[in-house]
């Protein structure tokens, strides 16, 4: 069968087995097949659609849409065309959009191992080096990649280092990094002045009104309750508050609620995909994941910052007591 213009096929060095074939369509739909006479690849610009299972661990769904460029598919492997050359596969199988890359430094014909790099499930959540969001909000299982979710929400797993970098580019040395809002108004930000770094809070004038004196900071200071306590998850030792008794007497001063406990879905068995053979017929049905739903705690956190105004305030009570006094001791030696 000719092959159609709008695709590229090209033959290289290596040859197929006289029953193998790689079936393709172009982007208009004509069926094409290679046959087995030469290692045929398709150009990754065209990406064009395979009929049929792809293989590498990478199976077609039951319309057989599947995608695939830079390498081909022959003997149930994806294989490099050029020595050294890796290639992609993508499809859509039960609504859930996956795109795998691979890569062997071998001859021509060698068989590039599939991995999945990106998918997009149904609901519209994007996974990047990770097929689910498991784990990746609290750090309770091994999974890394990113996931952003429909909402906006947007997590990162890494192992070890560093989870985000963000940079000014070279020459320029100022400016912010993130910006807050609510409404339509800033309530925050991270930025630098090129030699370091400001986490600012809201607090333009403009913001404000019923400004009142500060009083009883003192006493709220010295009803606060400081511990040295023990972390349970490093063993570490430090020093500082519990967030209930900081919230009470810190306006704004702590998150959440004690004893909060919150829902969370838990994976108890991952998806499996189905499993097609060379002829796009189902081998094996798909299973989705199986979940559950559990209860567990939602720790409360607190904002350190927000003593500071009774702090100040304390200093200044305590230097209106420190004058007071010594005014009482300058009478009394004058005496």
């Amino acid at each position: 069968m000719a092959i159609e213009q709008d695709w590229e096929a090209y033959a290289n060095q290596g040859t197929l087995g006289a029953t193998d074939t790689i079936l393709a369509r172009t982007a208009a739909g004509a069926g094409v097949e290679v046959p087995g006479s030469a290692l045929a690849r398709v150009d990754a610009l065209y990406g064009v659609p395979a009929l049929g299972a792809v293989g590498g661990g990478v199976s077609a769904n039951t319309d057989g849409a599947a995608y695939f460029g830079g390498c081909a598919f022959y003997a149930g492997n994806f294989r490099n065309t050029i020595s050294g050359q890796g290639g992609w596969a993508a499809r859509n199988s039960g609504g859930v959009f996956t795109v795998f890359t691979g890569n062997n430094p071998g001859p021509a014909g060698s068989i590039i191992g599939m991995s999945e790099r990106m998918r997009i499930d149904g609901s519209g959540v994007f996974h990047f080096c990770t097929a689910s969001a498991s784990g990746l909000y609290n750090g309770s299982s091994n999974n890394p990649g990113v996931v952003i979710e429909p909402s906006g929400t947007l997590l990162i797993q890494r192992n070890s280092g560093t989870n985000c970098w963000m940079s000014k580019a070279a020459g320029y040395s100022d400016g912010g990094y993130v910006a807050f809002a609510v409404n339509g108004v800033g309530v925050g930000g991270i930025s630098t002045n090129g030699s370091s770094t400001s986490y600012s809070t809201s607090s333009d004038y403009r913001l404000k009104d019923d400004l009142k004196p500060l009083t009883g900071a003192l006493d709220r200071i010295l009803s606060l309750p400081v511990y040295d306590f023990r972390w349970k998850t490093t063993g570490e030792r430090a020093h500082g508050f519990m967030a209930h008794e900081y919230g009470e007497v810190i306006r704004g001063g702590a998150t959440g609620k004690k004893d909060g406990m919150r829902e969370e879905i838990v994976i108890v068995e991952p998806a499996v995909e189905p499993v097609f053979d060379e002829a796009g017929g189902l081998v094996t049905p798909g299973v989705e994941a199986v979940t559950r739903t559990e209860l567990v705690p939602d720790y409360q956190g607190i904002d350190q910052s927000k003593v500071t105004p009774d702090l100040v305030g304390a200093v200044q009570e305590m230097a209106g007591i420190i004058e007071e006094l010594r005014a009482r001791v300058a009478a009394l030696e004058a005496m």
